[in-house]
């Protein structure tokens, strides 16, 4: 069970992680970097790497200590990569409680077809 909540995160393989944000110290240590990101990725996604692997990690470890910056870096491609930059920036929350609430709702309504 993960210490902290977050977003469950396929990276393919049977890889599943749960993503918590980032923490407050990690965001303002990343605040430059972070700035940058979106225009960054969007001209050229491998110049942003480096950094989408630091904020994984950073994410990440909350919940697996023992996973390196290199195991991370295996995690990622550039298929799930934005995605999983999202779980780690859900700060307040609202797209992980969407998500929840999503799965809930489809349960329910298995449930009643059952």
């Amino acid at each position: 069970m993960p210490k902290f909540e977050g977003i469950e995160f396929d990276f393919g393989g049977g890889r599943v992680y749960v993503i918590p944000p980032l923490t407050l110290h990690d965001l303002q240590r990343m605040r430059a970097q972070l700035s940058a990101l979106q225009a960054t990725v969007e001209t050229d996604a491998l110049a942003g790497a480096d950094l989408c692997i630091d904020i994984l990690h950073a994410a990440l470890i909350r919940n697996y200590p023992t996973l390196t910056r290199d195991d991370v870096g295996n995690l990622l491609d550039l298929s799930n990569m934005h995605g999983a930059i999202q779980c780690a920036m859900d700060i307040d929350g609202s797209r992980r409680k969407a998500l929840q609430a999503a799965k809930q709702t489809e349960t329910e309504q298995g449930g009643q077809h059952g």
